[in-house]
């Protein structure tokens, strides 16, 4: 699966920060660091889902640590939505080359 973030990737978080929907936080959930898009957030409960991700978490506010600054934000964010509508691998071809471009601009 396409993730935007691997596994030991380096990641820079401000903090403090204000929340927005559609940003990407990195936050302690069920005792790991976490790192996904805000898709909901009210005053008691925040809701955070992976861009290709089936199902999402709710966690408080004292539990993040930061937003998380990248490039690719917005890109992803726009991805995941075809990605949900059942169109996996055209989206992941085409995040896979815009990846790779990008990846090369920077």
């Amino acid at each position: 699966m396409l993730t935007l973030f691997s596994p030991g990737d380096e990641v820079q978080a401000q903090h403090p920060f204000k929340l927005r929907e559609g940003s990407i936080y990195v936050f302690s959930y069920l005792g790991e660091m976490t790192i996904h898009r805000l898709i909901k957030f009210d005053e008691d409960k925040l809701i955070f889902k992976g861009d290709f991700s089936l199902t999402a978490e709710g966690i408080s506010f004292d539990a993040i640590f930061g937003k998380v600054d990248s490039p690719f934000e917005e890109v992803f964010l726009f991805l995941s939505r075809f990605y949900q509508k059942d169109r996996a691998r055209i989206v992941r071809g085409a995040a896979k080359i815009i990846m790779l471009a990008l990846s090369k601009l920077i």
